[in-house]
């Protein structure tokens, strides 16, 4: 009987896709690659985030649903822990400058961080051991 090898997946991309202030919600993309048995596959995963949800239970459902994108829960998220760790991180600092928005009086201004906002990426390197 052969072996079952789980697919092997990396996080190479965090991206803002769309931020909606009205309807308190950002849409959100994470870039991937799924490596099985030699075969690579990028795909990317978009999850929309409710302003006010938990960000850490965000995070973990969405590397859940990345690992049932493979057909299996068992998939292996290269470095899982620290990249959790790296995206909460970021979110959180996300969110500082969502509401440090709401303090800006200058219209300028504040269309100059808000479009940062809107934009904004996060690629991870592929670390060569």
């Amino acid at each position: 009987m052969a072996e079952i090898i789980p697919p092997k997946l990396t996080i190479d991309e965090f991206k803002v896709n769309t931020v909606n202030l009205g309807k308190r919600f950002i849409e959100l993309s994470f870039g991937y690659t799924a490596s099985v048995k030699g075969f690579s596959n990028k795909d990317k995963i978009h999850r929309k985030f409710v302003l006010g949800d938990n960000v850490i239970n965000f995070v973990m459902s969405t590397f859940n649903d990345i690992k049932r994108t493979t057909g299996t829960e068992t998939a292996i998220i290269d470095k899982e822990d620290e990249m959790k760790e790296k995206i909460v991180n970021i979110m959180n600092r996300l969110l500082q400058e969502v509401n440090d928005l709401a303090k800006i009086k200058d219209h300028e201004k504040y269309m100059k961080a808000f479009n940062r906002l809107n934009c904004y990426k996060v690629t991870f390197p592929e670390i060569v051991v």
